[in-house]
């Protein structure tokens, strides 16, 4: 299953669909409470991978899907 955003993306320069993974935040929330809180860094960390793997519809490229976990790209 995966999440779907409408985003303008800075390879096409249009505004297009981009997808990615999507967390089971109920799952995750279980197992925090079982691990007494010990589970909450595997979450987070999950949660920033599959956001960290969205993709433009149309041309392919990847991107952060959250403004603030984007990567630093070099200026050319």
């Amino acid at each position: 299953m995966s999440n779907r955003v409408m985003k303008r993306c800075k390879e096409c320069g249009k505004r297009t669909l981009h997808v990615h993974p999507r967390t089971s935040h109920s799952v995750h929330l279980l197992l925090a409470i079982v691990t007494v809180g010990l589970w909450l860094p595997v979450w987070l960390m999950v949660t920033m991978y599959n956001n960290s793997q969205g993709h433009c519809t149309r041309c392919g490229k990847s991107v952060w899907l959250w403004p603030f976990f984007r990567r630093h790209q070099r200026r050319r």
